[in-house]
């Protein structure tokens, strides 16, 4: 069994105009984000390399990180009841099976549901005007410092 594990990029959030878009760099475990080392603003991608701008730890970013990271399991959850239910009935489930198959299963519907909308509700997705000023009035203050940070994206 590999464990893999080292420095990742997830959190994307506050995407501007420009294509500008805060995210945070993570030491991950099996592509789990587990510790912020910290946020940048993402001025480019090209291949598995971004170019982006060290900034304060951005909360949102973190928070996005570990939910998204919580939604993906939960999708792993959906996946693997839908894939061993139909054994399980061929069985015979009992009654405490049966419960903790449904509320896996709804667990991982609304993992998915909220998946979704972490990359479609404006509030992560999308910077608010203030925030994208703030954004380019850092990209164009430090534009030169602009720092090489692996990762893919997040």
């Amino acid at each position: 069994m590999f464990i893999v594990f080292g420095n990742r990029v997830y959190g994307k959030v506050d995407q501007t105009s420009s294509g500008c878009h805060l995210a945070t760099s993570f030491f991950h475990i099996c592509f789990l984000p587990v510790i912020p080392l910290g946020s940048f603003i993402i001025t480019q991608k090209h291949g598995g390399q971004w170019s982006g701008i060290p900034v304060k730890l951005s909360s949102k970013s973190v928070l996005t990180a570990y939910l998204r990271g919580l939604f993906g399991a939960g999708i792993l959850v959906l996946f693997l009841d839908l894939l061993f239910l139909p054994q399980a009935i061929q069985a015979g489930m009992d009654r405490e099976e049966f419960i903790f198959v449904i509320v896996s299963g709804l667990f991982g519907l609304a993992s998915l549901a909220g998946m979704i909308l972490s990359y479609k509700w404006r509030f992560f997705s999308k910077a608010n005007p203030e925030k994208e000023a703030w954004i380019h009035g850092h990209f164009e203050w430090e534009a030169r410092e602009a720092t090489e940070i692996e990762g893919d994206k997040g």
